[in-house]
Order: C-alpha cells, then structure tokens, then sequence
C-alpha cells in the first residue's frame, strides 16, 4: 500500500478494489432518499388521481342518490293511491267510506320518518287524516303542491325548508293524484327532511369508504405490480443522467450540483475548499498511434486514480480529457502537494502520458463557484504554456495573468445579449493609389451600462468562457450592418467575425445574406475579416472561407504578421484582403527583420492578387513607410496598397462624404 500524507489527511493510492467500491457508494449522491422521494411523488400522484375521480363521483352520485329517492317515494305514493281506490271498493255497505281510507292512512304514517299522511278533495280542503288533529293543523293552509296535481294530474314534490307554518318546516312532502269515485282528490305523504338526508349520507359513507378502500389498496398493488420497477428505472435513469459512460464518474451536470453544495457548505463553516482542473496531455498523439481504444483506457486508468483518495474528495469527468477534482477542507497548497503527487503516479499508471493541473482555492474565488472554476481553467492553460506535466495554483500567478469573467461581469453579458444595446463606428480605409475613400471598418460599440467598456474586447473575453461568442458576434453584425446603411452609397462594409463563429448557424447563408438585404446592402459591399489567429482548426477555416466567397461575399486577413501563421493561410485562403497589424508596421520602421517580414506579406500578396492594408497609420511618417518601406537590399520598392489608421480618419458614428478626395496631411484630419 502506497501512501501520501497532506494537509493533516491521508490519501491513499493503490488501495483494494473493495475498500473503492465501497467509497463510491458512499460518494453516491443518488441516496435512497432520491428513490423514496420518487416513490412517495408517485404514490401522491396515484391517491390525487383517486381522490380526484371520488370527488367527481361523489359529487354527481350524490345527486343521482336524491333523484333516486325522491323517484321511489313518488312510486310509493302511487301504490298508495291504488290502495285507496281499492279500499273504497272492498269496503262494505254499511260502514262510512272514508273510515277505511282513514286507517289506510294511519298505517301509512307508521313508517318511519313520515310526519303525516293527508287526502284532499278537489276544493283543497282535507278529506281524510292520518290523525284527527291534522284537520285543524291543515284547515286553511293549501299547499302549492294540490294546485299542481289538480292541474296537470302529475305528481309533485315539495321541500319546505324556511319559511311557511312552523308544523311544515323542514320536511318534503309528495303529492300524488288519486282517482276515487266522488271525483279527483290529491294524497299528501309527508316525510322529515330528515329521512332523506340520513339516506343520502348513508349512501355517501358507503361511497367513501370504497374510495378509501379503494386508494389503500390500489398503493401497494401498484407497486408490487410495476412501481417498485418504475422506481427503479427512475433511480437507475437519474444516475446515468449524471453519470459519465466511460469512465463511471459524474459528469458535467453533476459536478454543477456538487460544486454548488461545496462552495456553500464551505462558506458557512469557514472552511477551506480548493478546485482542480486536469487535463491529459496529448491524448490525441496517443489515440492516433495506439487507436482511441487506448486513449479511453487512459482516462479510465485517471478516473480510478482520482478516487483512491480521500472519501470526501470528488472527481468528475467534464468533457473531453477534462477532468475536475473538488477537495473539501484542503487550501490551495495542500491541493498542490496532493495533486503533485497524483501527476507523479499517474506517469505509471497511464503507460507514459501525463497530466496537467490547474489549482484554484475558494478564497481568491470570492465564493463564487464559476470564478473558482474560471481560475483553475487559467492556471491550467499556465501549466500548459510552461510545458505540461506541471501543477500550477492561480494564486501563484503574475498580476498580468489572463482575466477572470467575475460574476458581475456574467451578468452584464447575460444582459447585454438580451436587449441587445451595441452600436457600431465606421473607420475610413483608404486607397493609396488614388487617394480615395475604398470603405470602412465597422468597430462595435457597447453601451457604459453595462460596464464592459465601449469596445467589444472585454465582452468578447467574457462571451467566449461562457460558449456564448458567436450570439454576441451576431449582435455586433448586426448592429453592423445597421449602421452600414446611413454610409455613401456602394461602399465596402469591413466587419470583423469572430473564430468562435466559423461554422456556426449564424453565419449560416441563407440567414446572413438576407440580413444584408434587409440592411440595403449588396453581398459584395460586405467583407468579412478574419484574424489569423483563427488558425485552431484550419480545415474549418478553409471551407468557411471558400463557402463565404462562394456566396459573393469578400474576405480579409486581420491581424497578419501577428502570429506564424499569415504565410500559410495566403497560400491556401482565397482572399480579396490582407490587412497588415499595426505592430508589424511599427517595427518595421525601425527593425530591418520585421521589415523584411513586412516586404514579404506585401509580395506574397502581390503574387496572388490580394489586396494589402496598412492598420494603425498614426503619423505621416508610417503612410510615407507603408507607401515606400525604403529597403535599398531591392531594385523595385513594394508598398501597401491601402491603410487605415488615426491619421487618415478616427471611428466615427455618424459618417459623412469626405469633402476632399485626397489623403490628409497632418493638419488635416478626416473625421468620417
């Protein structure tokens, strides 16, 4: 067992595979809590459905169950009808006709819940009582219901609720026409509102109490017969969500969720907390000599190799060859020397590829875990430029160290793409043979708002950590081409593009033509300008620029001489312009070298017809050199063919036609 000591805690590398697996359990956030949580969101979900159902059930059974009631004791009103006729027929001669209808009636009025039982002849007066004293109770009192039945011949149905005498509240009486041999007389059959609602209710308790037996057992039915397997597969599809495929550990959007819990449990117990970035060095010289199965099982041997250490330290692969490493409790130099030690390991375990490590601690980092992150990529790329298999903290950086994208700076790019507030300036290019006006250059503009500074560089700088580069330069186009219309007419429309945003649907042909038509413009007014240090994928720039000139559009180098690449792209990009970087010019007014280099971008451009402008002309003594670079080594002097600069006209937003055709002097600036 090999083992390191760090920071007041022990990493152990090469331990058992057991004591791994079961550190990774421990590591897994997908507790089964998660699958719990899940499980009861599902039985929630099931009950409220079945609750839901009930309570629609409930509600309309409920009136269906009154109709149904009052339906039954209408047709017990109508038996009892013909029990009346029937007992006036069976009655014998000598007895009083009525006396066995009055017994009827009391009989009757011995089911329960029933308050009285009447018979009222065609007049409405009472003609037979289930008890005598129902006579006084009734005498003067006709009921809307006898009128009814006297004169339709259908039964009807009273509820007297409020209101009325005190002997008729609260009960439902049913009024049924009933045929007898002294003419058409209406039976009255009075039942306590009591009655009805004790049957209703009982007949809603029932309903209840299947729709509660109903949800306990539909429960655990359910999930014995396909939940426990749907929770499953919802656990196993919320790990792989966050898992990486290869190499077992969590990915991107995890490490989201993980630095988020980190940074904020670290901040409220004041405690230390430090971010690693690493990165494989040349993996893709490894993929092509051995094949990508054995670049994969490189970052497979890292991954292992990053979780032998200690249990509350996470890995996680971000994307690529990319991997993060987020140690709890530990500052930036005890990251160090735990990080140094895993590179000096690593050389075995990944069969002679090294790694690369950038350190960033939560304290320069202001508590701001894109900041943390944005850091540890800096000193990454600082390991990088001294030479690879390095470790390096951002906190041992110079001063002069890339910038970091703050939090408000974020935002004010967030904002900046939302409301889109950019303008552009035009900057005059002239023609040196003919002293005129050959376009301009748009330079975006942004609004003080938002803090990024009138020039687009720092917002650019910002867009470009955040992948956002290519909304924001189709923001400055557009802007661009907006402006572009207030310019003389058929002038040429230099607009910068950005690398990031070769290949991306923004500049797509169909989409940017059209935008140029909106603008009034023509394709050929418009020359896009590439820098040359848009050489990271030179096959894409290629196509790009042989797409773009296929579309009738133009194209300019930006930037030449600034980089070891401007030769080689000359010879391979179909350009209409080569545009010379004002460092260039400058040194090569008093350095023969960069002469020479300048002579020679102005000669390889001659041989294939391309257009050469001068940048940064500030003073008559650089137009005089860009026109004349006075190289008495040469027979026949080679100058620029255009330029551009302070001199010859400052960025302006408002552009007018120059009122002389010719080249200013010093006491005669264009202001265009």
């Amino acid at each position: 067992m090999l083992t390191f000591q760090f920071t007041g805690e022990r990493a152990w590398l090469g331990e058992g595979r057991a004591a791994m697996a079961a550190r990774r359990l421990l590591r897994n956030p997908f507790s089964k809590a998660s699958g719990k949580s899940f499980e009861a969101r599902l039985a929630l979900t099931f009950v409220l459905v079945l609750v839901a159902v009930g309570a629609i059930q409930y509600t309309f059974n409920s009136r269906d169950i009154s109709a149904r009631i009052v339906e039954v004791n209408i047709a017990r009103n109508a038996v009892a009808a013909d029990n009346l006729l029937h007992a006036l027929e069976t009655a014998n001669a000598d007895e009083e006709p009525f006396a066995e209808i009055t017994e009827l009636l009391y009989a009757l009025a011995q089911n329960p819940g029933t308050e009285h039982v009447l018979l009222y002849d065609e007049n409405g007066a009472v003609a037979a009582a289930s008890d005598p004293a129902e006579f006084d109770e009734a005498r003067g009192h006709k009921h809307i219901g006898i009128t009814k039945v006297l004169a339709t011949g259908a039964n009807f149905v009273e509820h007297q609720e409020g209101g009325g005498r005190r002997a008729y509240q609260g009960q439902v009486s049913y009024f049924s026409p009933v045929a007898l041999p002294g003419g058409t007389f209406v039976l009255e059959i009075a039942l306590t509102q009591k009655v009805l609602s004790n049957q209703i209710s009982d007949l809603r308790k029932r309903t209840l109490g299947l729709l509660a037996l109903s949800v306990l057992l539909a429960i655990p039915l359910s999930y014995l017969l396909g939940g426990r397997t749907l929770s499953a597969r919802h656990r196993t599809a919320l790990e792989d969500s966050k898992r990486d495929s290869l190499t077992g550990l969590g990915n991107h959007r995890e490490y989201r969720e993980e630095i988020g819990r980190q940074v904020g449990h670290a901040a409220r117990s004041d405690e230390s907390l430090s971010l690693a970035i690493i990165d494989v060095d040349d993996l893709k010289l490894a993929n092509d000599r051995r094949g990508h199965s054995h670049g994969d099982a490189i970052l497979v041997a890292l991954a292992s190799l990053l979780q032998t250490g200690r249990s509350q330290d996470r890995a996680f692969r971000l994307d690529g060859d990319r991997f993060a490493f987020i140690l709890a409790g530990t500052d930036t130099v005890g990251a160090c020397t735990a990080l140094d030690r895993i590179r000096l390991v690593a050389a075995d375990r990944l069969w002679g590829t090294r790694i690369s490590v950038g350190i960033a601690g939560l304290k320069d980092a202001v508590g701001d875990p894109q900041v943390l992150l944005e850091q540890a990529d800096v000193a990454l790329s600082e390991a990088k430029r001294r030479g690879r298999d390095l470790v390096v903290s951002f906190g041992d950086l110079d001063e002069d160290a890339p910038s970091i994208a703050t939090p408000e700076k974020v935002r004010a790019l967030r904002r900046l793409l939302v409301e889109g507030d950019v303008a552009s300036a035009f900057q005059p290019i002239w023609g040196l043979e003919k002293n005129v006006i050959l376009g301009y250059e748009a330079l975006a503009r942004l609004s003080p708002k938002y803090g990024l500074g009138e020039g687009p560089v720092e917002a650019f700088d910002v867009a470009d950590k955040l992948r956002r580069t290519p909304e924001l330069d189709t923001l400055c186009r557009k802007a661009a081409l907006t402006g572009a219309a207030a310019l003389p007419p058929q002038s040429l429309v230099f607009i910068n593009v950005a690398p990031q945003a070769l290949g991306h649907a923004t500049l797509a042909g169909n989409s940017l033509i059209r935008s140029i038509e909106e603008a009034g413009l023509k394709p050929q007014q418009i020359v896009l300008e590439i820098t040359e240090r848009s050489t990271e994928r030179p096959a894409l720039l290629i196509r790009e620029v042989k797409r773009l000139r296929s579309l009738g559009l133009q194209v300019a180098l930006d930037d030449v001489g600034t980089g070891n690449a401007g030769l080689e792209l000359l010879r391979h990009l179909p350009l209409n312009y080569v545009k010379v970087a004002r460092e260039v010019v400058q040194e090569a007014m008093t350095d023969k070298s960069a002469r020479a280099v300048f002579v020679a971008i102005i000669a390889f451009a001659s041989q294939t017809d391309t257009f050469v402008i001068a940048e940064g002309i500030e003073n008559e003594q650089m137009l005089e050199f860009v026109r004349h670079p006075n190289l008495h080594e040469l027979e026949h002097q080679i100058g620029a063919q255009g330029a551009q600069g302070y001199l010859l006209g400052r960025p302006s937003r408002t552009v007018e036609s120059p009122s002389s055709t010719s080249i200013p002097s010093g006491r005669q600036r264009v202001t265009a």
